[in-house]
């Protein structure tokens, strides 16, 4: 394959992914251009996009030469190639818990790329799996700099089952871990609370009898309880909607063998799920006795955690938030470094100017 032909289906696949259906469902700006001037993109807002820019050399003949031969199930180009559209016929994804739970399920999390890995060496590196639709690097929130992890999203779960059952799966000799969604929300984001009790930000510390030091000396009792029978296709906000009319909810999130953790800021509001009904002032939740509830029309089982679960749960929570610790220090001299340049740049231009 030539160069020039490579480039050309380079940008052919970049720009099916932008107005693919995975993109559109959280590109906000993407959505926002499809309800404007019928959905047409001029070829100057596609140059803004940093990755095309850098597969067409900041060239925007270059664009327009590869809009020409296009020919796409995704998008289509107008007479004059100087503007591109979503194709009228495929309508804009409805976001919807099926649809979230099915991506779920074929999404996959890698991590151990080392954190100067560039997008078109990931992309590169998918290839060799079959079925992969998307590969999004995670980026940190302040800095955004890639923190070494992966999110590829396959076109069903099969495909997304065969790479998790891989062994060695690795990237330039670097060993990579491959976890499903589930696993990794649940070991990385659901289990930690943002903010302590009173709503300020709190450290964890080794745990007293299911909770945190911090947390004792305020005199809080915070308790797990496991509720099983949930459908993949209700969201966990519905469920702590639904689990809020007992008390303060802490998180709601999934473990990966399937059933949910309800994390209650306070003791006796978790053991008033297990003994007492939800309520009938509930939009989509009614109590029924024995330990039961329902919750979106799906009669939930509510249990407390055995003894190994909740060591679990907290020491996931202590991981959590040492890493977080961690890589928030990284962020802030990251920033502290960029300042440094900055007031030196400033600096030497005072001194330039008054010599």
């Amino acid at each position: 394959m030539t160069a020039a032909k490579s480039t050309w289906t380079e940008v052919m696949d970049q720009l099916e992914y932008y107005f693919s259906d995975i993109n559109l469902m959280n590109d906000h700006f993407m959505r926002s251009a499809a309800k404007k001037d019928d959905g047409w993109l001029s070829l100057d807002t596609l140059m803004r996009f940093k990755r095309l820019n850098g597969l067409v050399d900041n060239s925007a003949d270059a664009l327009t030469a590869a809009l020409e031969k296009s020919r796409s199930d995704w998008f289509e180009v107008n007479a004059a190639n100087d503007k591109v559209r979503r194709r009228p016929t495929k309508p804009l994804p409805q976001v919807s818990d099926q649809l979230t739970a099915s991506l779920d399920e074929r999404t996959l999390f890698v991590t151990g790329f080392p954190p100067k890995t560039t997008a078109d060496e990931l992309i590169h590196w998918s290839k060799q799996f079959a079925g992969v639709l998307s590969v999004r690097p995670n980026r940190l929130k302040t800095s955004r700099l890639f923190d070494g992890t992966v999110s590829v999203i396959f076109t069903d779960k099969s495909m997304a089952d065969k790479m998790r059952a891989q062994s060695g799966v690795a990237f330039n000799g670097h060993e990579l871990a491959v976890e499903t969604k589930l696993e990794h929300n649940f070991r990385q984001k659901a289990l930690i609370p943002k903010h302590g009790n009173n709503g300020s930000k709190g450290t964890v510390g080794p745990t007293t009898n299911g909770h945190t030091d911090s947390e004792a000396k305020k005199g809080t009792n915070p308790i797990v309880v496991k509720l099983i029978g949930l459908k993949r296709s209700v969201s966990v906000d519905r469920i702590k909607k639904c689990l809020s009319l007992y008390g303060r909810v802490v998180y709601v999130g999934r473990h990966p063998t399937g059933y949910c953790l309800a994390h209650f800021a306070d003791r006796s509001d978790g053991l008033r799920l297990l003994a007492d009904s939800i309520g009938p002032t509930a939009e989509d939740a009614k109590g029924v006795t024995g330990h039961k509830v329902c919750i979106a029309k799906n009669e939930v089982t509510a249990q407390l955690l055995t003894e190994e679960e909740e060591k679990q749960f907290w020491s996931v929570m202590v991981e959590k938030t040492v890493r977080h610790n961690r890589l928030r220090k990284q962020a802030n001299e990251h920033k502290k470094r960029k300042r440094s340049v900055s007031h030196t740049v400033v600096d030497s231009a005072k001194r330039l100017a008054q010599s």
